[in-house]
């Protein structure tokens, strides 16, 4: 928060001997000033917050403690240790703690105000943030209506506390791929052009082992190695979706094939003298001018998501709660579909048992990218939904073309050692491992197998880990250098299987095998008292920022059925028709409005909300014939455009399929049939026993609602009355 800095003096003070000092009497008794210790104060079990260091925090509060005449115990001194700079220096009254940034207060104090000063401004950022708090006393806001009156109305939040809308689309990524192919002889560019930037460094013993090239040349453009050792970047233009040969000058015969690495954007080229790389050649930068981003949640996600703040902080582990105010209209059953990042449950009313406990289903991958529904019977009026979200501790780091990468992994070996690293999802899903061959080679990492060869079938089983990105990328270019390809699908199983019985063995790894097994993987949490959580490892880097750790939830109430999505139906309204009846002219729709379609089959089929247990009438016409089904059952036929057909039927609250299939025949002894000769179109209409409208044929559109009756967005922000009752 900003420090408060007074100016000027404080006014006149009472002297020594002063007649004020007189007429106060005697002086009161002091309480002795020791040199007590300092305690903690905040938190109470003293142990430090966890923040990350790089954020200037209060760890704690700590003050001296002395004991009073009367007994009771006084705080005085307080200070607030921080993660930055020493404490030590913060006095009171020349260094005030700042942030964790000394500030001479008794200095600043006394300056003069003038157009020039600086003031503090605290930085609002996800380091700074801290959970939002319902909104109270807030200021009305003045309203003109159409006939010039002023009207006082206040903003009332639609949630308690209020909400954000918010998405989760990640970095942006350059929308140009740059790699070199499996065998190094060509530059794939994939996507937009732009610039590419190389650069070749080599370091070789000429008099000994002899070089591993000469020069190397690209789209009219040479990298020449001179010397012994060195280095030379250059940038070359090229063109979208183009390939680029790649060739070379005296070539070492040591490099057939050419070893590739980090994704085919780097070349490790020997000089015939041992396995090591004596000239490195590599992508080293490359830019478009355009990006793309990609979303991390669903289309539920991107439509519905909120927050309790508008992606300002993600709050890694501290639990979100907000309130909900609905009115039911119907005492009904209503199905709930709802998603979280990363974990949440909501509540009706004062059940203590939730509705949903869930984890995901809001994620645009994965295993549970799918939304959680469940169902209940609500009766008519005005309830609360309570729904609680919790985002994690960051789960996300980098990913490269083999797999995805989880920081700060806690592994536990059999022997009781204990080490910590970047390393892949445990679930083992093509979310996590992108290539057949990743997928190959953590299945037998996670098995325990990899570098090491069973006795018995399941030796090794749950005594595995996930793959390290280091890990997974030598046997991947153990695999391309032994002929398979990182498309390979499946994968080539002869080199595979030499793949894990010599990739670690030639020194592509540094020997999985000779490691004692793994007896326990244990990602980062918010769970306190458990191996990493929140307690035992500091939140990730990421955790605090939005691009790769949103936090968020959304949910759906739908009526009568599981939520299904509306119309959006590409056929037209076909009207003006002479021939044709009222009826017709009103509501029939045909796919194209000038194009009779002759002969064949045309098929729309609408959603259908039905909202009341009631008997509902379908009407009903063509040109020329049509086959009407509820629910794929026939229910009618028919074959007329100056009279109208019906069909009635009882039918429950829910959502229904009703297909039309309409076919337009030729016009007799008129050729060719066109559509002033030989128009075409079917019609319906759906009504209640009221003879209300339910929907018809000419719905075509309908904002894709389906049954949908209420929905997290439509509870954010604020509302404005003109009074608070």
């Amino acid at each position: 928060m900003a420090f408060y800095q007074p100016e000027g003096y404080f006014g006149p003070l009472c002297d020594p001997g002063s007649s004020a000092r007189a007429e106060a009497g005697p002086p009161v008794e002091q309480v002795a000033v020791l040199d007590d210790p300092f305690v903690t104060i905040d938190p109470t079990d003293g142990r430090d917050r966890n923040f990350p260091a790089e954020v200037p925090s209060v760890l704690r509060t700590e003050c001296k403690q002395r004991t009073l005449p009367d007994g009771s115990i006084e705080y005085y001194d307080c200070r607030s240790v921080t993660t930055v700079d020493d404490i030590s220096d913060f006095n009171g009254t020349t260094c005030i703690n700042n942030s964790g940034v000394c500030f001479n207060w008794e200095e600043e104090s006394q300056a003069g105000f003038g157009i020039d000063d600086e003031f503090f401004v605290p930085r609002l950022g996800p380091d700074s943030c801290v959970p939002y708090r319902p909104d109270i006393n807030i200021r009305p806001t003045i309203f003109t209506d159409g006939s010039g009156v002023n009207i006082k109305k206040y903003a009332v939040e639609r949630s308690s506390p209020v909400t954000y809308p918010v998405d989760a689309f990640s970095e942006e990524t350059d929308t140009m791929t740059v790699a070199f192919s499996d065998d190094g002889s060509q530059l794939i560019v994939g996507g937009a052009g732009g610039n590419v930037e190389f650069t070749l460094e080599w370091d070789d013993d000429t008099s000994n082992a002899g070089v591993a090239l000469d020069s190397v040349s690209i789209n009219g453009t040479t990298w020449t190695r001179s010397g012994e050792s060195g280095r030379e970047t250059k940038t070359i233009s090229v063109t979208a979706d183009t390939t680029y040969p790649v060739t070379f000058s005296n070539l070492n015969a040591a490099n057939t094939p050419i070893r590739l690495q980090a994704a085919n954007t780097t070349m490790c080229l020997k000089d015939g003298d041992g396995s090591d790389c004596n000239a490195t050649f590599w992508i080293s930068n490359y830019s478009s001018g355009s990006a793309s981003g990609t979303n991390l949640w669903n289309e539920n996600g991107t439509n519905y998501g909120v927050w309790t703040n508008p992606e300002l902080c993600t709050l890694p582990c501290i639990p979100q709660e907000v309130t909900y105010t609905i009115t039911f209209p119907a005492t009904d059953t209503y199905y709930f579909e709802f998603g979280a990042d990363d974990s949440g449950r909501f509540f009706i009313d004062d059940d203590p048992t939730p509705l949903l406990d869930i984890n995901d289903g809001i994620s645009s991958g994965g295993r549970y990218r799918d939304p959680w529904v469940a169902s209940a019977t609500v009766t008519q009026g005005i309830h609360k939904i309570i729904v609680q979200c919790t985002n994690r501790n960051s789960q996300f780091v980098s990913s490269d073309d083999n797999m995805r990468s989880v920081a700060n992994v806690l592994l536990v070996r059999v022997d009781g050692t204990e080490e910590r690293g970047d390393f892949g999802y445990r679930e083992n899903t093509p979310f996590n491992y992108f290539t057949p061959i990743a997928r190959a080679i953590a299945d037998e990492y996670l098995s325990g197998r990899f570098g090491r060869t069973e006795s018995t079938p399941g030796q090794y089983s749950s005594s595995g880990r996930p793959p390290e990105p280091s890990g997974m990328q030598t046997h991947v270019d153990y695999y391309v250098a032994a002929g398979g390809s990182v498309t390979d699908d499946p994968i080539d199983p002869t080199i595979w299987a030499s793949t894990k019985t010599n990739s670690i063995l030639v020194g592509w790894n540094l020997g999985e095998n000779t490691a004692p097994l793994v007896q326990g993987v244990f990602y980062p949490s918010c769970a306190q008292g458990v191996r990493n959580g929140i307690l035992e490892a500091n939140l990730n880097p990421t955790a605090a920022d939005w691009r790769y750790n949103p936090g968020g939830w959304y949910l759906k109430i739908c009526r009568g059925g599981p939520c299904v999505a509306g119309n959006a139906l590409d056929w037209v309204p076909i009207t003006g028709i002479s021939a044709w009846n009222t009826f017709m002219n009103d509501y029939a729709i045909w796919p194209e409005f000038d194009n009779p379609l002759v002969g064949t089959t045309q098929t729309i089929t609408h959603v259908v909300t039905i909202s009341e247990n009631d008997t509902y009438t379908l009407q009903y016409a063509c040109d020329n014939q049509m086959t009407l089904y509820w629910n794929s059952v026939q229910v009618a036929t028919h074959s007329s455009f100056t009279s109208t057909g019906s069909y009635s039927f009882t039918a429950a609250p829910g959502v229904y399929k009703l297909r039309m299939d309409a076919v337009n025949v030729a016009h007799g002894g008129l050729t060719p049939d066109t559509w002033a000769n030989n128009p075409a179109g079917g019609a319906w209409l759906l009504t209640n026993s009221n003879g209300d409208i339910i929907s018809s044929s000419r719905v075509l559109n309908n904002s894709g609602s389906g049954n949908l009756f209420w929905h997290t967005r439509l509870a954010t922000g604020y509302e404005y009355v003109e009074q608070i009752v």
